[in-house]
Protein backbone atom coordinates (compact mmCIF):
# COMPACT_ATOMS: atom_id res chain seq x y z
CA UNK A 1 0.00 0.00 0.00
CA UNK A 2 1.57 3.22 -0.81
CA UNK A 3 2.39 5.52 1.79
CA UNK A 4 3.71 8.57 0.17
CA UNK A 5 2.18 9.98 -3.11
CA UNK A 6 4.44 13.01 -3.16
CA UNK A 7 6.80 10.37 -4.56
CA UNK A 8 7.09 9.92 -8.44
CA UNK A 9 7.28 6.90 -9.89
CA UNK A 10 11.07 5.65 -9.34
CA UNK A 11 10.57 6.86 -5.76
CA UNK A 12 11.52 10.68 -6.39
CA UNK A 13 10.25 13.37 -4.38
CA UNK A 14 8.43 16.07 -6.41
CA UNK A 15 9.45 19.17 -6.24
CA UNK A 16 7.22 22.19 -6.28
CA UNK A 17 7.63 24.16 -9.49
CA UNK A 18 8.06 27.63 -10.28
CA UNK A 19 7.36 29.79 -12.87
CA UNK A 20 8.69 32.83 -14.59
CA UNK A 21 6.91 36.38 -14.15
CA UNK A 22 7.82 39.39 -16.33
CA UNK A 23 10.95 37.40 -17.20
CA UNK A 24 11.85 36.70 -13.49
CA UNK A 25 11.82 33.40 -11.49
CA UNK A 26 8.78 33.35 -9.10
CA UNK A 27 9.15 30.77 -6.25
CA UNK A 28 5.55 28.60 -5.38
CA UNK A 29 3.34 30.60 -2.65
CA UNK A 30 2.80 29.27 0.91
CA UNK A 31 -0.77 29.20 -0.16
CA UNK A 32 -0.05 27.26 -3.44
CA UNK A 33 2.00 24.50 -1.44
CA UNK A 34 -0.70 24.12 1.32
CA UNK A 35 -3.02 23.67 -1.92
CA UNK A 36 -0.89 20.96 -3.05
CA UNK A 37 -0.66 19.14 0.29
CA UNK A 38 -4.13 18.80 0.54
CA UNK A 39 -4.30 17.47 -2.46
CA UNK A 40 -1.34 14.96 -1.56
CA UNK A 41 -3.46 14.22 1.30
CA UNK A 42 -6.73 13.75 0.21
CA UNK A 43 -4.61 11.43 -2.67
CA UNK A 44 -3.48 9.63 -0.19
CA UNK A 45 -6.88 8.90 1.90
CA UNK A 46 -8.27 7.95 -1.07
CA UNK A 47 -5.66 5.36 -1.85
CA UNK A 48 -5.45 4.02 1.36
CA UNK A 49 -9.60 3.58 1.34
CA UNK A 50 -9.67 2.19 -2.00
CA UNK A 51 -6.68 -0.53 -0.44
CA UNK A 52 -9.24 -1.12 2.47
CA UNK A 53 -12.39 -1.23 0.98
CA UNK A 54 -11.14 -3.26 -2.11
CA UNK A 55 -9.80 -6.23 0.37
CA UNK A 56 -12.73 -6.22 2.21
CA UNK A 57 -15.02 -6.68 -0.78
CA UNK A 58 -12.76 -9.15 -2.30
CA UNK A 59 -12.91 -11.11 1.20
CA UNK A 60 -16.76 -10.62 1.26
CA UNK A 61 -16.91 -12.46 -2.33
CA UNK A 62 -14.45 -15.39 -2.10
CA UNK A 63 -16.77 -16.50 0.97
CA UNK A 64 -19.76 -15.75 -1.30
CA UNK A 65 -18.61 -17.60 -4.22
CA UNK A 66 -15.60 -20.03 -2.97
CA UNK A 67 -13.42 -19.10 -5.32
CA UNK A 68 -10.12 -17.32 -5.35
CA UNK A 69 -7.24 -16.86 -7.23
CA UNK A 70 -8.75 -15.58 -10.42
CA UNK A 71 -6.33 -14.35 -12.62
CA UNK A 72 -8.03 -10.87 -13.93
CA UNK A 73 -7.62 -8.48 -11.89
CA UNK A 74 -10.63 -6.56 -12.48
CA UNK A 75 -13.52 -7.84 -9.80
CA UNK A 76 -16.09 -6.66 -11.91
CA UNK A 77 -15.13 -8.64 -14.72
CA UNK A 78 -14.50 -11.23 -12.73
CA UNK A 79 -17.66 -11.19 -11.28
CA UNK A 80 -19.51 -11.60 -14.46
CA UNK A 81 -18.24 -15.28 -14.72
CA UNK A 82 -19.48 -16.03 -11.57
CA UNK A 83 -22.87 -18.03 -11.76
CA UNK A 84 -24.04 -16.91 -8.28
CA UNK A 85 -25.35 -13.72 -10.61
CA UNK A 86 -22.92 -11.35 -8.24
CA UNK A 87 -22.56 -8.71 -11.37
CA UNK A 88 -26.39 -9.52 -12.24
CA UNK A 89 -28.12 -12.09 -14.20
CA UNK A 90 -29.27 -9.89 -17.30
CA UNK A 91 -27.49 -7.33 -18.67
CA UNK A 92 -30.31 -4.26 -17.44
CA UNK A 93 -29.17 -5.80 -13.61
CA UNK A 94 -25.87 -5.38 -15.05
CA UNK A 95 -26.05 -2.09 -15.62
CA UNK A 96 -28.25 -1.08 -12.46
CA UNK A 97 -25.39 -2.55 -10.27
CA UNK A 98 -22.52 0.03 -12.46
CA UNK A 99 -24.88 2.88 -11.38
CA UNK A 100 -24.75 1.69 -7.85
CA UNK A 101 -21.29 1.53 -7.96
CA UNK A 102 -20.65 4.65 -9.66
CA UNK A 103 -22.51 6.64 -6.81
CA UNK A 104 -21.03 4.75 -4.48
CA UNK A 105 -17.77 6.16 -5.90
CA UNK A 106 -18.83 9.53 -5.83
CA UNK A 107 -20.03 9.27 -2.05
CA UNK A 108 -16.77 7.52 -0.96
CA UNK A 109 -14.92 10.86 -2.14
CA UNK A 110 -16.80 13.15 -0.11
CA UNK A 111 -17.07 11.12 2.93
CA UNK A 112 -13.07 10.30 3.24
CA UNK A 113 -12.46 13.98 2.56
CA UNK A 114 -14.73 15.00 5.64
CA UNK A 115 -13.30 11.78 8.02
CA UNK A 116 -9.93 13.01 7.35
CA UNK A 117 -10.32 16.95 7.55
CA UNK A 118 -12.96 15.36 10.96
CA UNK A 119 -9.72 13.25 12.62
CA UNK A 120 -7.10 15.80 11.82
CA UNK A 121 -9.19 18.40 13.22
CA UNK A 122 -9.68 20.73 9.59
CA UNK A 123 -13.21 20.23 9.37
CA UNK A 124 -14.46 23.05 7.63
CA UNK A 125 -18.49 23.49 7.18
CA UNK A 126 -18.18 24.02 3.71
CA UNK A 127 -17.23 20.06 3.55
CA UNK A 128 -19.30 19.20 6.33
CA UNK A 129 -22.66 20.08 4.97
CA UNK A 130 -21.52 18.90 1.18
CA UNK A 131 -20.75 15.32 2.86
CA UNK A 132 -24.08 16.23 4.93
CA UNK A 133 -25.70 16.41 1.50
CA UNK A 134 -23.41 13.30 -0.49
CA UNK A 135 -24.38 11.08 2.96
CA UNK A 136 -28.51 12.08 2.21
CA UNK A 137 -28.48 11.90 -1.56
CA UNK A 138 -26.63 8.08 -1.22
CA UNK A 139 -28.58 6.81 1.27
CA UNK A 140 -32.02 7.87 -0.07
CA UNK A 141 -30.66 6.27 -3.77
CA UNK A 142 -30.22 3.01 -1.91
CA UNK A 143 -33.36 3.14 0.70
CA UNK A 144 -35.19 3.97 -2.80
CA UNK A 145 -33.90 0.70 -4.26
CA UNK A 146 -34.73 -1.24 -1.57
CA UNK A 147 -38.28 -0.32 -0.99
CA UNK A 148 -39.47 -2.53 -3.40
CA UNK A 149 -39.13 -5.50 -1.11
CA UNK A 150 -36.77 -7.50 -2.67
CA UNK A 151 -34.51 -7.72 -0.12
CA UNK A 152 -31.87 -6.49 -1.93
CA UNK A 153 -30.56 -3.60 -3.85
CA UNK A 154 -30.56 -4.88 -7.41
CA UNK A 155 -32.36 -7.65 -8.26
CA UNK A 156 -33.91 -10.19 -5.80
CA UNK A 157 -30.22 -11.87 -4.61
CA UNK A 158 -26.94 -10.59 -3.60
CA UNK A 159 -24.95 -8.29 -5.58
CA UNK A 160 -21.86 -6.62 -5.64
CA UNK A 161 -24.00 -3.41 -4.99
CA UNK A 162 -24.40 -4.74 -1.59
CA UNK A 163 -20.93 -5.55 -1.17
CA UNK A 164 -19.64 -2.11 -1.62
CA UNK A 165 -22.78 -0.74 0.31
CA UNK A 166 -21.90 -1.88 3.53
CA UNK A 167 -18.48 -1.45 3.10
CA UNK A 168 -19.24 2.35 2.38
CA UNK A 169 -21.18 2.60 5.67
CA UNK A 170 -19.10 0.62 7.49
CA UNK A 171 -15.98 3.09 6.74
CA UNK A 172 -18.64 6.40 7.56
CA UNK A 173 -19.24 4.77 10.96
CA UNK A 174 -15.73 6.18 11.53
CA UNK A 175 -17.51 9.44 12.13
CA UNK A 176 -19.00 7.91 16.14
CA UNK A 177 -15.72 8.55 18.08
CA UNK A 178 -15.36 12.21 16.60
CA UNK A 179 -19.18 12.98 17.36
CA UNK A 180 -18.38 14.72 20.36
CA UNK A 181 -15.88 17.20 18.53
CA UNK A 182 -18.93 17.85 16.09
CA UNK A 183 -21.14 18.94 18.75
CA UNK A 184 -19.07 21.09 20.16
CA UNK A 185 -18.96 23.16 17.18
CA UNK A 186 -22.81 23.17 16.83
CA UNK A 187 -23.01 20.76 14.51
CA UNK A 188 -24.98 17.52 14.43
CA UNK A 189 -23.26 13.93 13.52
CA UNK A 190 -24.78 12.61 10.06
CA UNK A 191 -24.75 9.21 11.78
CA UNK A 192 -27.60 10.70 14.33
CA UNK A 193 -30.09 8.82 15.72
CA UNK A 194 -32.42 10.12 12.78
CA UNK A 195 -30.84 8.31 10.17
CA UNK A 196 -32.61 5.18 11.15
CA UNK A 197 -36.08 6.84 10.37
CA UNK A 198 -35.13 8.62 7.18
CA UNK A 199 -33.43 5.83 5.79
CA UNK A 200 -35.25 2.36 7.31
CA UNK A 201 -34.92 0.26 4.97
CA UNK A 202 -31.31 1.03 4.33
CA UNK A 203 -29.90 0.75 7.50
CA UNK A 204 -31.75 -2.62 8.23
CA UNK A 205 -29.94 -4.02 4.91
CA UNK A 206 -26.89 -2.79 6.54
CA UNK A 207 -27.57 -4.52 9.37
CA UNK A 208 -29.43 -7.66 8.04
CA UNK A 209 -26.00 -8.27 5.71
CA UNK A 210 -23.34 -7.33 8.77
CA UNK A 211 -24.51 -10.32 10.30
CA UNK A 212 -24.57 -12.13 6.63
CA UNK A 213 -21.62 -15.25 6.83
CA UNK A 214 -19.88 -13.49 4.01
CA UNK A 215 -19.78 -10.33 5.83
CA UNK A 216 -19.84 -10.89 9.69
CA UNK A 217 -15.94 -11.76 9.79
CA UNK A 218 -14.63 -8.77 8.42
CA UNK A 219 -17.52 -6.04 9.42
CA UNK A 220 -18.07 -7.54 13.30
CA UNK A 221 -14.96 -6.56 14.38
CA UNK A 222 -14.66 -3.54 12.55
CA UNK A 223 -17.50 -2.27 14.25
CA UNK A 224 -16.40 -3.20 17.46
CA UNK A 225 -13.27 -1.60 16.72
CA UNK A 226 -14.77 1.86 16.31
CA UNK A 227 -17.84 1.59 18.92
CA UNK A 228 -14.43 0.62 21.68
CA UNK A 229 -13.00 3.84 20.26
CA UNK A 230 -16.20 6.22 20.60
CA UNK A 231 -16.62 7.67 24.04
Amino acid sequence: MPTDLSAGAHGAKAEAPSAKVGGQRSETTGGERRARADEVAKAQALARRAAFEEGGQEAAVERITGASGVDDAHPRRRLGDVELGLYGKDPYETSRIDSFLDASLVFARDSQIYLLALGSGSLSEEIYHRTREAFAVYMAGINSALSAGRGFIVGDCLTLADVCFVAELALFHNEKPRAQDLKKRGLEPILSGRVDEQFPDATAHFARLSKHPAFAPDVDPYMEKIERATV
